[in-house]
């Protein structure tokens, strides 16, 4: 096998188109575990009462906090979603007229014009797509450590919202047996 034969560098092509469509899924459970602590930080922040201070100093402090690791954490999901720009082979009639070209040029040379041309093709097509996977791949691991920070986060603002619940939540009224029939006797 030669260092860059035809085969290794297809192949190579195709891996990288590969690795952007795992990327791409990839996606799917950052966005999930986004959307289902983004609900539960919207139920603690209306739920929270606010009615101890040194307690909502604590949750307020918290909340900034995991606001921020989410919208960090958003914002790398996106960069690792938006603006991708991958190299693609020409259509199969830009190489017949390509080829078509080299002949009528020269047709002693011709065929091994022609390949030398669809190996360079392949390369910057496999060597963009490679840097575009690259770049990808470490947003998507910064937006991962900022869920990962954001889903700690959470946890420690459940510490206070449940204190708050235990201390300020609203008493159930005892009902006693004597008192069933509602005339308050």
């Amino acid at each position: 096998m030669q260092p860059l034969d035809f085969e290794f560098l297809k192949d190579r092509y195709d891996f990288e188109l590969a690795r952007k469509d795992k990327l791409t899924d990839s996606l799917n459970l950052p966005i999930g575990i986004l959307t289902v602590v983004g609900g539960l930080l919207g139920v603690m922040v209306s739920g929270f009462s606010y009615q101890i201070l040194w307690l909502s100093k604590i949750f307020v402090t918290l909340l900034a906090f995991d606001g921020a690791a989410f919208a960090i954490s958003l914002l790398f999901l996106a960069f690792a979603f938006h603006r991708q720009t991958y190299g693609y082979l020409q259509f199969l009639g830009e190489f017949r007229d390509a080829e078509r070209m080299l002949e009528d040029y020269d047709q002693a040379t011709a065929g091994a014009r022609f390949e030398q041309y669809l190996r360079d093709s392949l390369i910057e097509a496999a060597d963009m797509n490679a840097k575009m996977n690259i770049r990808r791949g470490r947003y998507l691991s910064l937006g991962r450590l900022a869920i990962l920070a954001m889903v700690i986060l959470t946890a420690l603002l459940g510490l206070p919202y449940v204190y708050d619940h235990l201390k300020v939540a609203p008493k159930i009224p005892v009902v006693h047996i004597d008192n069933l029939d509602g005339r308050g006797r």
